[in-house]
């Protein structure tokens, strides 16, 4: 078999178009034939991927190695099959080599003068389209199969159990490229990554076939150099500047593997001359000479133009033509000209044609009014973003005329009841100009209260009388009359006592926006639930995740995604919201809920994931509970998907010492990353004021934990134990709140978790205990088995597996919800090892005293309340010579820093920490801390629990 290497890099670049074809159909047929590649085609999934073999096969296609040289306009052509397409599209209408999975059209990776930028973004190198499988739910079929649909291959529902790439990374392999420019923006250090995926197209890591092992490597872009070359090889050495850095111990790459490239929210890159091969050729591979340090492409994290739009549809009437065209990607304005010859050479412009906000049209529809009638007239649409205008798309002709009658009675009449208030849709009627609506409360039109002069095909009407019926008439006009009312449609508004969602609507009846790139259809659809009276912004608001979150026949599908409920926005120009985001012990911005009586939350649930937590939070617009005025009590419901009954409303009451609340509060309601797109299908949600005031005591700021009751299950209130959320914006990982269940709806007290959280703890101290004395060392892997991800092999760090509470084994509370960073030593070490820092975020932490940040990884030695204690911690810096920031951090039971000590050590270091008797801690948590360094970790040999 002749390689593909042994051909010129320019040569490779056109075969890569040639074999797949930027229409679909290959463009030279022959080419594969003509250098050898009689099998280019051919896509095997072997038994074993593993890449340590001596005795593996050829590679069954010859793609690698390529180099990219970005020889584009711009990111839309580079992530066009025109450019480089698919060795075998197949039915895909869009077979690009490389593909975005997120950021494209936000503008967040561009590309020109042979460099690309990306950052907060993520893109994938050799995706087949892939529309059948064990991982597609036939309930929630996604919009774009080549993202976020890879799944977790042990998922007990809709695993991934195969892999849709062109590329054959069975292999040992490398990437590497020219890094022109980097930045570390402000943020955790997790987010500043440059990440490397094989077979997953999501930003989690365990979703794909591979599992966690998919994340192939991820490397601070502090650790680049500009003008400096990257390598990283797999398995093998990760080079910068001809400088090992780290080194990659496993490929899990299969012969049908694909590529993604991801850099989060905190981190910028500038690359060229980007190389994929394999590591037994490199002859290809640009050298380090040809790398050198220039400028960021210009235009990055500005949404490109939209698309050209296509040619416009008319609905003629006397002396106007309404204009109909089909929505443009990426639009988010658009202007109309019209002329009276095929030229836009004097023709009349509507709409902000400046791109400047002024008289902008943000439907797909407008009115050309002031025409002749019988007069043809050619119409042309272009469209504007942020990021520039589209060139005018083709004119069409259109011919005003004086209807001959009036216009039919609208059809398709639908009434939503409101407090005090009904939304009234229906469709247009051919030749209308205008409607009126008619209400009153008889059936009788004639004694209605008519508001003429309506353009929309929808009204609000206000000012009603909650729990009195009315019947509610629309009629069309034009310049030869008015036209027929439509039958009566019945309405009675009402009031619930705080909130209760219709579910009974679309999407853009039920939401309004805060995606900078939304549908057009958000802002120009009416809400059917609003703030106020005087507000007619919807009660839900979008916050994560819109394209995740679907109205199925059951109810409204929420996956990794979240939504607001009572959150003002300020409304943009383009008729999307922004609103202000929470922070710790700051007052929340735009709240319209009163929850300052106890009030109750009930939900049910008709669908639903097997993995993932259903959370619900109180002013806090973020997955971090500790962003709130409430701190991390803001987080109200925390609860695995999987423990989640179905077809049985569950009600949790926050009441006296658990309740949390404001005159002005609003609620967040979603589901985390691991939820993936699927979910859960809420088929109710209510909030409830219970019209008793809240009875506090002295206790209470120790425990946020509220008691339940509920009709045949009851779900109580996360305490305040937190963990990290997602580094990205897209996920969100497990958290440490305990969600604690009930079988008797009678109960009201609550047990504290076995696994971390304790109830709240008296003054008057306990003088004793049946605790005892333990040292914990050569952590035995056979011991920790249970908890860990895999096996435990003689050199393999094995992560403790992810969950949203504590695991209890020997004695001691391991919890872990970030991947990889609460991990077991295996070999000669036998320790444990924080891979990095424990909490949400690398940055200090704060004083002794304070909240602790959220934990996303910690080990937890029970104590108990009242003895006096000493735990002995041995300990060292992970890196070599311990010269990398850190801190041990010990933090009690209490969700409170007790102390912090210096973790910047090489070897081996005693520290210990003390409580003395009368203390109420029933738990002390410690973990690694970066301290705002943005590498280091901590090592643990052993641990000791002494009473004095």
């Amino acid at each position: 078999m002749k390689k593909l290497s042994l051909i010129s890099t320019a040569f490779l670049g056109s075969a890569l178009v040639a074999c797949g074809g930027g229409s679909g159909s290959p463009s030279k047929t022959d080419l594969c034939s003509e250098v050898g590649a009689t099998n280019c085609n051919q896509v095997v999934i072997p038994s074993s991927t593993s890449s340590s073999s001596s005795s593996l096969a050829p590679p069954v296609n010859n793609l690698l190695p390529f180099t990219e040289k970005f020889a584009v306009d711009n990111a839309t052509a580079l992530f066009s099959a025109s450019y480089k397409s698919l060795l075998n599209p197949g039915d895909d209408l869009t077979p690009s080599f490389y593909y975005s999975t997120s950021g494209l059209d936000a503008g967040r990776m561009v590309a020109a003068n042979g460099k690309m930028t990306i950052g907060n973004a993520r893109m994938t190198i050799g995706q087949r389209l892939q529309t059948t499988g064990t991982h597609i739910n036939p309930e929630a079929l996604p919009a774009d199969f080549k993202v976020n649909t890879t799944t977790d291959g042990t998922a007990a529902n809709f695993p991934t159990t195969t892999t849709w790439g062109e590329l054959d990374l069975t292999h040992p392999w490398k990437i590497s490229f020219c890094v022109n420019e980097f930045e570390a923006l402000s943020g955790s250090a997790s987010n500043q990554q440059f990440m490397v995926y094989v077979d997953n197209n999501q930003s989690t890591s365990s979703f794909s076939l591979h599992g966690t092992k998919s994340l192939v490597k991820q490397l601070n872009v502090t650790n680049f150099v500009a003008g400096k070359r990257v390598e990283i090889n797999f398995p093998g050495d990760v080079f910068v500047d001809g400088k090992s850095i780290d080194s990659v111990l496993q490929n899990p790459g299969t012969t049908s593997s694909f590529i993604q490239l991801r850099v989060p929210s905190a981190g910028v890159v500038t690359m060229s001359e980007l190389w994929v091969g394999y590591q037994s050729d490199k002859t290809s591979e640009p050298t380090a000479a040809t790398c050198a340090a220039s400028a960021r492409v210009p235009g990055w994290n500005i949404a490109p133009p939209p698309e050209v739009p296509a040619a416009p549809t008319f609905e003629p009437n006397n002396n106007q033509l309404k204009v109909n065209w089909a929505a443009a990607a990426r639009a988010t304005s658009y202007t109309v000209a019209y002329n009276t010859v095929d030229s836009l050479e004097g023709a009349i412009i509507i709409g902000d044609d400046d791109s400047n906000g002024v008289g902008e049209i943000t439907t797909t529809t407008t009115t050309i009014t002031g025409l002749t009638n019988l007069t043809s007239y050619y119409v042309f649409v272009k469209a504007h973003n942020a990021g520039g205008s589209s060139a005018y798309g083709p004119s069409a002709i259109g011919i005003p005329d004086v209807p001959k009658t009036p216009p039919a009675a609208p059809t398709g009449l639908k009434t939503y009841s409101d407090d005090r208030r009904a939304l009234v849709t229906w469709e247009a009627s051919a030749g209308a100009e205008s409607y009126s609506v008619a209400v009153g409360t008889s059936n009788d039109p004639a004694t209605a209260t008519v508001t003429d002069g309506i353009i929309d095909t929808n009204y609000r009407v206000k000012n009603l009388v909650n729990n009195t019926p009315y019947y509610v008439f629309v009629r069309g006009a034009n310049v030869i009359g008015n036209g027929d009312y439509s039958p009566a449609q019945a309405v009675t508004p009402a009031v619930f006592d705080v909130y209760q969602a219709n579910f009974a609507v679309t999407l853009e009846q039920f939401f309004d926006s805060t995606s900078a790139t939304t549908s057009l259809a958000f802002p120009t659809t009416p809400a059917v639930q609003t703030l106020s009276l005087e507000n007619d912004q919807a009660m839900a608001l979008t916050l994560a995740g819109e394209s995740r979150m679907a109205f199925t026949e059951a109810g409204l599908r929420v996956g990794n995604a979240r939504f607001a409920i009572g959150l003002e926005g300020v409304k943009q120009e383009n008729g999307t919201y922004t609103y202000t985001a929470t922070a710790k012990d700051a007052a929340p911005v735009g709240g319209t809920l009163d929850l300052t009586n106890n009030y109750q939350i009930c939900y049910t649930v008709v669908e639903k994931h097997t993995d993932g937590l259903f959370r619900v939070y109180v002013d806090n617009t973020s997955t971090t509970s500790g962003n709130s005025i409430h701190g991390t009590k803001s987080r109200l419901i925390n609860q695995d998907i999987v423990n989640i009954p179905l077809n049985t409303e569950q009600c949790v009451d926050f009441i006296d010492d658990a309740h949390v609340g404001t005159a002005n509060s609003f609620i967040q309601v979603g589901t985390d990353g691991n939820a993936t797109a699927v979910g859960v299908v809420l088929s109710s949600f209510k909030i409830v004021d219970l019209n008793t005031t809240p009875i506090k005591t002295e206790s209470s700021s120790s425990s946020s934990v509220a008691s339940s009751v509920a009709s045949s299950s009851s779900v109580v209130a996360s305490s305040s134990s937190e963990a990290a959320s997602s580094s990205s914006s897209s996920e969100a990982s497990s958290s440490s709140s305990v969600e604690v269940s009930s079988s008797s709806s009678s109960s009201s007290s609550e047990a504290s978790s076995s696994s971390s959280e304790a109830s709240s703890s008296s003054s008057s101290a306990p003088s004793g205990g049946t605790d005892v004395n333990t040292v914990w060392a050569s952590f035995d892997p056979n011991t920790y088995i249970s908890i860990l991800s895999n096996s435990v092999a003689s050199t393999t760090n094995n992560a403790v597996i992810q969950s949203s509470t504590a695991h209890s084994v020997n004695g001691l509370n391991f919890f872990h919800s970030a991947t990889g960073t609460l991990r077991h030593r295996g070999g000669s070490n036998l320790e444990w090892n924080f891979n990095g820092t424990g909490f949400a975020s690398g940055d200090p932490v704060a004083a002794v005293g304070a909240a602790a940040e959220e934990m996303r990884a910690y080990i937890g030695v029970p104590v108990d309340a009242g003895r006096a204690v000493t735990i002995t911690v041995v300990h060292r810096n992970s890196t070599s010579a311990g010269t990398a920031l850190g801190s041990i951090v010990f933090v009690g039971s209490d969700e409170n820093v007790l102390a912090k000590y210096d973790a910047k050590v090489g070897t081996a270091t005693t520290t210990t920490f003390s409580l003395p008797a009368g203390h109420t801690q029933t738990e002390v948590k410690f973990l690694f801390s970066r301290e705002g360094g943005g590498a280091g970790g901590m090592h643990v040999t052993s641990i000791d629990k002494t009473y004095n």
